[in-house]
């Protein structure tokens, strides 16, 4: 039977399996179906949010259940019990007759890059990517992970950050600006910078009293904030478009200032529970008049902290495992990527810090560092 239009591209994975249909999360979404030795990865659906794109969906499900001409052993799909694909996943593998099966969401990150790159044994995954239902029940989305296929230990995180007003506070970047203020000690001072906000003074009650403010550990949430305070603007789909507009500043800072070094060891703490804390470099840049150099100290030091956040589980698990063969994948699913990944490691603020150090030390424990998207 011919591949329905749907199906944008394979991949050939590294074993041979059961069929399996997963059926994607909210945002972005994407199906994919397995066939033996190979992945079936369906084109970008769009945000189930509403019915139209619901019922494509679905109709594209079905196409490819069809296309394959069998029935799948079981359903994949996120843990978030409030997304449509979880409620379509239970729904079609009771009526298949299968069992359903729940990931969390940024396990299933840094599984698609093991499998994408054939890897077989235990990695320490580095998540930095948008928000997801946690095994905890919270939200999570800035995350470290020792990951062994469908086993996964959440090994760190993010110091989460507020949301006044929850969801909303993911369309409206300024909420989270306003969160950080009011973390810093500041709160005073959300009245005049987002006191032409009609919400505002409703969000600063909201911050004082505790009420209906989640947190979250989202490294997009962070950009957003980032963006927000520096007085970046977005458009078009807000969290997507500040992150972008945080990157472009700091790339054209870096571009015309090329001997800036911003980073020092005090704009970030990592605890014991390998908590990577961020506020101080928040705090460092929440006055910043140049958005430009507030962005390129900002992505510098989220490098080299990060650097150095991801090495120590990977130094604590060589000890704990000294024939651990298992390679290290770092995946980052925001467009910022290439701050973490390929043209991170050729950026001028990593070559000249301390993290560029501290990778070539860990490349030379045997186990290596490659960062795969």
């Amino acid at each position: 039977m011919r591949k329905p239009a749907v199906i944008h591209h394979s991949i050939q994975l590294p074993f041979s399996g059961p069929p399996v249909l997963a059926v994607g999360a909210r945002l972005n979404n994407t199906l994919c179906s397995t066939s033996r030795d190979y992945a079936h990865l369906s084109r970008e659906l769009g945000d189930l949010d509403g019915a139209a794109v619901c019922t494509d969906h679905e109709v594209a499900a079905i196409e490819i259940l069809v296309w394959q001409a069998t029935i799948p052993a079981l359903v994949a799909r996120d843990i978030d019990p409030d997304m449509h694909s979880t409620r379509f996943a239970i729904e079609l593998a009771a009526n298949l007759g299968v069992h359903h099966l729940a990931v969390q969401h940024h396990h299933a990150h840094v599984a698609a890059v093991c499998a994408e790159h054939g890897l077989m044994e235990p990695v320490v995954g580095l998540v930095l990517d948008d928000i997801g239902y946690g095994s905890d029940g919270g939200s999570w989305g800035g995350e470290l992970f020792w990951v062994d296929n469908d086993k996964f230990e959440r090994l760190g995180h993010l110091q989460p950050l507020l949301m006044p007003g929850g969801e909303i506070a993911q369309r409206e970047q300024w909420r989270l600006a306003a969160g950080v203020l009011h973390t810093l000690q500041r709160t005073n001072d959300i009245q005049r910078r987002y006191g032409g906000f009609p919400a505002s003074v409703d969000l600063v009650s909201m911050l004082r009293e505790g009420r209906n403010c989640p947190a979250s550990s989202s490294a997009m949430m962070l950009m957003s904030a980032v963006a927000a305070l520096l007085g970046l603007d977005a458009v078009g789909n807000p969290r997507v478009d500040a992150v972008r507009a945080l990157e472009a500043a700091a790339t054209s800072y870096f571009a015309s200032n090329s001997n800036y070094s911003p980073v020092n060891e005090w704009l970030w703490n990592i605890d014991q529970r390998h908590v990577l804390d961020l506020r101080p470099l928040l705090a460092d840049i929440v006055d910043e008049r140049d958005g430009r150099r507030g962005a390129a100290t900002f992505h510098a030091s989220l490098i080299a902290g990060a650097t150095e956040w991801f090495l120590g589980p990977v130094s604590e698990a060589v000890r704990a495992r000294p024939c651990w063969p298992g390679p290290v994948c770092s995946t980052a699913c925001w467009p910022s990527a290439c701050a973490i990944t390929s043209r991170g490691a050729e950026s001028p603020c990593l070559r000249r810090q301390k993290s560029r150090r501290m990778i070539r030390r860990c490349r030379s424990a045997r186990h290596g560092l490659p960062c795969m998207r």
